[in-house]
């Protein structure tokens, strides 16, 4: 009543025409929310929210604060309300330069980037520095020619000796062949150790697998899921990576080994 009297007469009818419109606008900017977390694959409920970063750049700043605030009061287990603050540090990781920044949004629910990924929900991740090293590993001796499980990661490596002249153009490192005169005693496939090099096709020098991994954009919690091949001298293949110089099929070499894990 005051502010009829002081500002408006007709202050009730504006305020509800007012509230109509906003209501409005609401469903629009909800409804564009929906179609860009069906294009984006994004499931705001899900217990984990995994959202491309390229993509999500591309999005309007309204439609990320929306789409984030989404995922985040779709936690049911926190309890804390989700203010302005906490949907900003999120975006702060989406546009910051870090790409294995995490932030503790309380409750249980953390946000972390794994290079161009974007995740929200529970996690148990402990520092950044340890995180590596708690994956499990596997080591398995490789039964050469023949099939290897790697039980570890539900996959088989498979060794054949064939002839040069079937050699295959390079592909995905996903299947290599060796030299197999190259070969030095027992081989092995195994999860990475720290300190592993190899000597990439045509490099002099050595690199480091885990910078090999870093190159490459891999999340940390991933690495030592990767096989690598590894025989009484070094690494000389890291599956889907990288060959070792030191096993390349040169010219005149007769006999060759096709290595492939399915």
């Amino acid at each position: 009543p005051f502010l009829e009297e002081t500002c408006n007469p007709n202050l009730r009818e504006v305020l509800v025409r007012t509230a109509d419109i906003l209501r409005e606008e609401e469903d629009l900017i909800l409804g564009l929310v929906t179609d860009e977390a069906r294009k984006l694959a994004v499931d705001p409920s899900a217990d984990l929210v995994e959202i491309d970063l390229k993509a999500f750049r591309v999005c309007h700043r309204a439609i990320q604060r929306r789409l984030t605030r989404e995922c985040l009061e779709s936690r049911s287990s926190w309890t804390r309300e989700r203010g302005f603050e906490h949907v900003e540090s999120v975006l702060s990781l989406v546009n910051g330069n870090n790409p294995s920044a995490m932030i503790d949004l309380g409750g249980g629910i953390w946000a972390w980037r794994e290079y161009d990924r974007l995740f929200i929900g529970k996690s148990a991740r402990k520092s950044r520095d340890t995180r590596e090293t708690e994956e499990p590993g596997f080591c398995y001796t490789v039964r050469f020619p023949g099939r290897t499980p790697i039980k570890a990661i539900s996959k088989v490596l498979s060794l054949e000796m064939i002839d040069a002249g079937l050699v295959q153009p390079p592909g995905d490192l996903r299947t290599v062949y060796l030299n197999a005169g190259a070969l030095k005693g027992v081989l092995t496939v195994r999860s990475m150790l720290p300190g592993d090099r190899i000597q990439p096709i045509g490099m002099k020098g050595h690199k480091k697998v885990k910078d090999l991994f870093i190159d490459a954009k891999v999340p940390r919690r991933l690495r030592r899921s990767i096989p690598l091949l590894v025989d009484e001298r070094s690494v000389i293949w890291v599956w889907g990576y990288c060959l070792s110089e030191r096993v390349k099929i040169r010219k005149g070499d007769m006999t060759v080994v096709k290595a492939e894990i399915i």
